[in-house]
């Protein structure tokens, strides 16, 4: 059995013998519970948000998508190209399929599991930031991801790392991808767009300008730049769950959890108002729907995985050394 001291962070394979542990490198207690017993119940509560998801997913490929300018939309229409958003579709078919299966099988392990989830998610994230959208709702997909697939990853990986953080408070893990995380969105506000040397400059400089709702949207784009200042609070070392450290970072979690379907729904709404159709709406609801199943899915299986890749890594590289 591995577990990680609390004290000094070093990774101790030893049996276990009551709720009681004794560091054998400095001798300090632990009265933390094993690690394999978080990761148990880490990986029940991925399950569940797979199956969830995977159902939704499945059902809604069968519910119309609105009206647009060619009737009625529904989803195997979407398949053909019709709207020139087939990814809309054809992705969240294949990972509802393949997540409903991972999630509702028991006897797959852990890592099979949370592999397979965060290599799929990942490749959706990133296509979602790539990929340049036809049909009338383009432009304005288009806008909404204008930070591209850097962005977008942004989300769940600091997300992760957060989330990791209020299992784990010691783990060095769970700071490499809050760091991670703070690269990407360097990376992401730093670099050109919309003809502007930076993403930064490029949503300030047309702030004042176009309508209300790019307006609007332009500074939720940009507040995860701040959250991104605020998720630093995590890189300190919390104590346990007394810490006050400890509850922000708990908190912040769920922001990152949810703050890119948030935005997706009020953009949509906005949308709806300034256009006077419903079906802008609908269609950022489900776009808004399937980005947060993915992003939960995410940061799920990302923080299972990062806390069993070093509880397993560790000790294999201290024997050969």
């Amino acid at each position: 059995m591995s577990w990680t001291c609390p004290h000094c962070s070093e990774t101790i394979e030893e049996p276990e013998s009551g709720s009681i542990r004794f560091c054998l490198h400095c001798g300090e207690p632990s009265e933390s519970e094993p690690m394999d017993s978080s990761a148990a119940r880490l990986d029940r509560l991925l399950r569940v948000v797979m199956v969830f998801f995977g159902l939704s997913w499945l059902v809604w490929f069968f519910i119309p998508f609105g009206r647009a300018s060619f009737g009625l939309v529904m989803s195997w229409d979407l398949l053909a190209n019709r709207e020139g958003l087939a990814y809309l579709v054809s992705w969240p078919l294949m990972l509802g399929l393949l997540i409903l299966v991972l999630g509702a099988v028991a006897p797959f392990p852990g890592w099979l599991r949370s592999g397979t989830a965060a290599i799929l998610g990942t490749a959706f994230l990133i296509i979602m930031g790539v990929e340049e959208p036809g049909g009338p709702l383009g432009r304005d997909i288009s806008f909404a991801f204008v930070g591209g697939g850097v962005w977008i990853l942004m989300f769940p990986v600091v997300g992760a790392g957060l989330l990791l953080r209020t299992r784990v408070a010691r783990s060095v893990t769970a700071r490499v991808l809050i760091g991670i995380s703070i690269l990407f969105g360097l990376v992401a506000y730093l670099t050109s767009a919309e003809g502007q040397t930076t993403l930064v400059g490029a949503l300030l400089r047309y702030l004042g300008e176009g309508e209300a709702v790019q307006a609007i949207s332009r500074i939720l784009i940009l507040l995860p730049l701040f959250l991104l200042l605020a998720a630093t609070v995590a890189f300190r070392m919390p104590n346990g769950k007394d810490d006050p450290a400890a509850k922000w970072v708990s908190i912040l979690s769920w922001i990152w959890l949810l703050y890119l379907p948030v935005f997706l729904l009020i953009h949509g709404l906005m949308l709806w108002v300034s256009e006077g159709s419903g079906y802008y709406f609908l269609m950022f609801f489900r776009l808004a729907f399937y980005l947060g199943g993915i992003i939960a899915v995410l940061m799920l299986s990302a923080s299972w995985l990062a806390g069993y890749i070093p509880a397993r890594l560790i000790p294999l590289l201290k024997r050969n050394t």
